[in-house]
């Protein structure tokens, strides 16, 4: 329950002050994402030749996390030494901007479940194939499981945060991520179908655990329909 205090200072204006926002104690022992995989696991570089040691090396010179490992370019975050790779590769390559990361905003988003995952991946992947336009196709991802952990702003409250829920605009929690990460906070969780997804803003709290599964996204045109299961080999509705 949201103290009387925060809810009359956030309801004070559209802005949202970050210090109106209470904090919660994270502790999740599974949280997790989903990453934009290919499948079978044969690299495409195959495709341009023979030399794959040479390709990759080529790759590496424009790849944002390889460069960012190296050191080449410096994140706007620290990373705590023996940082795993898939969490530097989620912090150097952005997701496309979605309601709560402009652009360039480094961060990695983590869901409570995987159905929340999975709801997470299709807001966000299907604003960005509505937006070019993309013909029905099949997207895969990997599912992969980490632990969390921190003290984050917690928006998850709808009627007092209605404006981190507009499906219009995406100013205001935007900012107010941008606001968090200035100030080297957390992160910030928020409300999505029956839980809950953090957009972690540092990586020193998360800890891979593993790959669950993979998944397959069927695009329709104007949305994603339906979901397949990798390992147990099935299709099944999204929405339903």
């Amino acid at each position: 329950m949201i103290s009387t205090h925060y809810r009359q200072v956030a309801l004070a204006g559209p802005e949202i002050d970050p210090r109106s926002v209470p904090r919660v104690a994270v502790d999740w022992p599974a949280a997790f994402r989903l990453r934009p995989a290919k499948f079978p696991q044969v690299s495409p570089l195959l495709l341009l030749g023979d030399d794959l040691e040479g390709l990759e090396a080529l790759k590496g010179l424009t790849s944002p996390a390889v460069r960012h490992r190296r050191g080449a370019v410096p994140l706007p975050i620290d990373l705590p030494s023996g940082t795993s790779g898939s969490v530097v590769s989620a912090f150097a390559n952005s997701l496309p901007e979605w309601r709560f990361a402009a652009r360039g905003q480094a961060h990695m988003l983590l869901a409570s479940t995987v159905t929340v995952a999975v709801a997470a991946a299709t807001e966000i992947y299907g604003q960005f194939m509505l937006d070019s336009e993309e013909k029905p196709s099949v997207l895969s991802f990997m599912v992969e499981r980490f632990r969390v952990s921190g003290s984050f702003a917690d928006v998850s409250d709808v009627e007092v945060f209605p404006a981190c829920y507009d499906s219009q605009t995406f100013e205001v929690p935007q900012q107010l991520v941008a606001s968090l990460a200035a100030e080297k906070e957390d992160g910030l969780i928020y409300g999505i179908g029956d839980g809950q997804a953090a957009v972690v803003l540092q990586p020193g709290g998360i800890v891979r655990a593993g790959i669950e599964r993979g998944l397959g996204l069927q695009w329709n045109g104007t949305k994603f329909s339906r979901l397949y299961d990798y390992r147990d080999m099935y299709w099944r509705e999204l929405g339903a």
